[in-house]
């Protein structure tokens, strides 16, 4: 895999990493014989945010083939919704940010966000897999992507029940508008950081940072609200996929 875990490389949306083709080669300098090689940007599949992706990785390579774990959606969703509050980039209360903004929606929208996909590169190049399959049962879903890939299933992965980057109830968030957290985040401040006393840099911490809790007294109304929209996206997607996801319960 890339060195960079999400370069986002063929998605134009994305700034914070180059866009030059040397550089993206780059992160696969350390590659010698290996059969398979890849890399896992979710941007790529971030509809109507980044637009033309799927294009540039046709051109790149035609016989690219992608591997989609899709969450329920309305999980996802509201997942999306904490993840933005906690890095400061959303303040309005979750029924409001819901309604105003498409992107939460539409990228749990996973026939949407799958369709360019199958159009372009066949469906026989696009794994789908669930995150409730991936994390109830990882060892028989892993070997299933190992032999989807054509390599080596007989192996064990290490550490393979431990979660990564889950969310817990409380939490940090960040406080106001994050104008200090995004200076304490900047390479200025990684520059002078050294320099700055301990005892002045965690009173700049605790200064950007504030408690917070997921559950609202709007978890009922959310959940209405989202099965109210996913319950026809999701058949939408057992259509495009001729498989079913009773796994979600719809």
């Amino acid at each position: 895999m890339s060195r960079i875990k999400e370069p986002g490389f063929f998605a134009e949306c994305v700034k914070y990493y180059p866009k030059n083709f040397e550089w993206y080669m780059s992160l696969f300098k350390d590659v010698k014989d290996e059969k398979i090689i890849g890399e896992s940007s979710t941007h790529y599949t971030k509809l109507p945010l980044c637009e033309g992706v799927v294009q540039r990785l046709w051109e790149h390579n035609p016989e690219a083939r992608f591997i989609y774990i899709m969450r329920h959606p309305v999980k996802r969703t509201i997942s999306h919704y904490w993840y933005n509050v906690k890095c400061g980039g959303e303040h309005r209360d979750i029924i409001t940010a819901l309604k105003k903004n498409q992107e939460y929606i539409s990228f749990s929208d996973y026939a949407y966000q799958l369709t360019p996909y199958i159009e372009r590169f066949d469906k026989e190049n696009i794994l789908t897999l669930t995150f409730e399959d991936l994390t109830s049962k990882p060892d028989s879903t892993l070997k299933k992507v190992f032999n989807w890939l054509g390599v080596r299933s007989d192996i064990s992965v290490s550490n393979i029940d431990q979660k990564y980057n889950a969310l817990p109830e409380t939490f940090k968030r960040v406080k106001g508008w994050g104008l200090l957290y995004g200076f304490r985040n900047s390479v200025l401040w990684n520059k002078v950081a050294p320099w700055v006393p301990k005892n002045i840099r965690s009173a700049g911490a605790r200064l950007t940072l504030e408690d917070a809790v997921k559950s609202t007294d709007m978890d009922e109304e959310v959940n209405e609200l989202l099965d109210g929209i996913f319950i026809e996206k999701v058949k939408n997607l057992e259509l495009l996929l001729s498989k079913n996801f009773d796994v979600w319960k719809y």
